[in-house]
């Protein structure tokens, strides 16, 4: 205790009985300290009361959904033969409504009209934010209109296409419709023509043959006649073909479908015998067998014996075997007649033929030999057609065909076939590599040079040609040669074969290359 403390303590024991409670008590408190007397005059300190915690503030208004900000992209500018670009538009969004997808959609606006009034735009896949646009209603400006859409609101953007004009010359129709021009001026060295003429006329012993050099469009070097017509024999794959590429750009038919889905009498009329292959079936068969010799089907589409019945057969599982085979050609045409329900020589001359200038002097399309006249196709009779041989043709309307293909399928400002179906038909099907050859010595290389009905020099086979060069080709050495590098085109028809070995024709580049080689080698660099 202080000594404050003790004092305190003495003071109050002897005033004790004389004070009376109220001074004692006033005493006390003086002396501890309590009072004014002795101590501080600071009051005690009075508890506070703490102020009252702050509102807390009001929610935030939930954000509002915006619609995607849409780029379709820039405008383009596209020039004939080229019929197309490929569109990328792009979305930016909030990311609202929860749980959105967006959805894209391209929307041909304006423009000129396609053929009976159809659009003149075709969108390979409209509802993508990235698709591919062919034009078919020749020079102009489309307009499209590409949308996002995140389910409640969408956003707009605008792209316009010009399609320039197509600068290239054409022939008028007919023979003399060609604009000639001499070797020197498109840029060819005459002696090396003549040197590949040459060699084709001494293998011609009967000396009836034809031929014209095309460059840049141009009728460049010609001899024979023009007018004759020869027997296309299998270049008829090539020029009857057409008619496969129009049906896959019009969706007809897809080199995946099955043939027996597309063709009712597929292996009855005439009857197919598949006994020799246990390892697969007829009804594996696809369009795409059909079209590159993988189908397994034998060569002759009948007995060559006059009067013979049918005897075909089915030797390999569909897909595993190269082997050329006119009977898989002809289920093609069949195929072709029942998914058009038209003979297909008057659709070509529709749709093809007429558009370049082939007139029904210069291309004539047998009646079928070796099947039924005609096909029911739901019950109505349509003429049949060969496509393993049967056109008979002059070099003018080979030529003509060639410079379509040169020019990816279009003529003038006119869109006859796309050009993504041109390349497919020069281009190996991946799907073909790894099939077997059956008869390697006479189809060397066939299953990575042979496209859709077309050969190629796609592996280089034929040394000192562009490996972009492709060719049709049938028997007595019928040729329809398109080198696009070098913007050339060569038709060739005789009525003998150039081989001296008893051999009436086969695929060997060899008995090929004396011939192209120096043409190509005339084309000053």
């Amino acid at each position: 205790m202080s000594s404050k403390s003790i004092e305190c303590a003495l003071v109050s024991a002897r005033t004790l009985r004389t004070w009376s409670s109220l001074t004692l008590a006033c005493a006390m408190v003086a002396a501890c300290g309590g009072g004014g007397g002795g101590g501080s005059s600071t009051p005690p300190p009075v508890a506070q009361t703490p102020p009252p915690a702050p509102a807390p503030p009001p929610p935030a208004p939930a954000p509002s959904n915006v619609a995607p900000v849409v780029v379709a992209g820039s405008d383009v500018s596209v020039t004939l033969p080229t019929d197309n670009t490929t569109f990328t538009g792009t979305a930016t969004d909030d990311e609202l409504p929860a749980g959105r997808v967006l959805t894209y959609s391209w929307t041909l606006v304006g423009g000129p009209p396609g053929p009976d009034n159809s659009p003149g735009a075709i969108l390979s896949s409209p509802n993508t934010a990235v698709t591919d646009a062919r034009f078919v209603g020749g020079p102009g400006e489309y307009t499209f209109s590409f949308t996002a859409s995140d389910g409640e609101l969408t956003g707009e953007s605008t792209l316009r296409v010009t399609l320039q004009a197509n600068t290239n010359p054409y022939p008028a129709p007919g023979i003399a419709g060609w604009t000639a021009s001499t070797p020197a001026a498109e840029g060819m060295n005459a002696a090396l023509l003549d040197q590949a003429r040459d060699y084709s006329t001494s293998r011609s012993t009967l000396d009836t043959e034809a031929g014209v050099v095309i460059r840049n469009g141009r009728l460049v070097y010609s001899w024979g006649d023009a007018a004759t017509v020869f027997e296309m024999k299998s270049t008829t794959k090539s020029m009857g073909g057409l008619a496969l590429l129009l049906a896959l750009d019009e969706d007809k038919v897809a080199l995946g479908d099955l043939v027996s889905d597309r063709l009712p009498v597929f292996g009855t009329d005439p009857f197919v015998d598949a006994t020799p292959v246990t390892d697969g079936s007829l009804n594996e068969t696809t369009v795409l067998h059909l079209a590159t010799h993988t189908s397994g089907l034998s060569k002759p589409d009948r007995d060559t014996a006059p009067g013979s019945p049918n005897n075909l057969f089915l030797n390999f599982k569909p897909g595993t075997t190269w082997t050329y085979s006119d009977q898989g050609l002809n289920w093609l045409a069949d195929t072709l007649t029942q998914s058009y329900a038209a003979d297909l020589n008057t659709l070509l001359f529709d749709k093809v033929f007429t558009g370049i200038g082939i007139l029904d002097t210069d291309l004539t399309w047998r009646t079928n030999q070796y099947r039924s006249l005609d096909l029911n196709v739901d019950g109505v009779l349509v003429r049949r057609r060969e496509l393993a041989s049967g056109i008979d043709a002059n070099v003018n309307a080979m030529a003509r065909v060639g410079l379509l293909m040169l020019r990816k399928g279009v003529w003038g400002d006119t869109s006859i076939l796309s050009n993504a179906v041109v390349e497919q038909a020069h281009t190996p099907p991946p799907e073909v590599a790894s099939a077997t050859i059956a008869d390697p010595a006479n189809f060397p290389g066939a299953t990575s040079n042979y496209g859709v009905l077309w050969w190629t020099n796609a592996t280089g086979q034929m040394p000192g040609v562009p490996t972009d060069a492709y060719w049709a080709w049938g028997l007595n050495e019928t040729f329809i040669i398109v080198v696009p590098s070098l913007d050339l085109v060569i038709a060739r028809a005789g009525d003998r074969s150039w081989h001296t070995d008893g051999i009436d024709w086969n695929a060997d580049y060899d008995i090929l290359a004396p011939f192209l080689t120096p043409i190509v080698q005339s084309v000053t660099p």
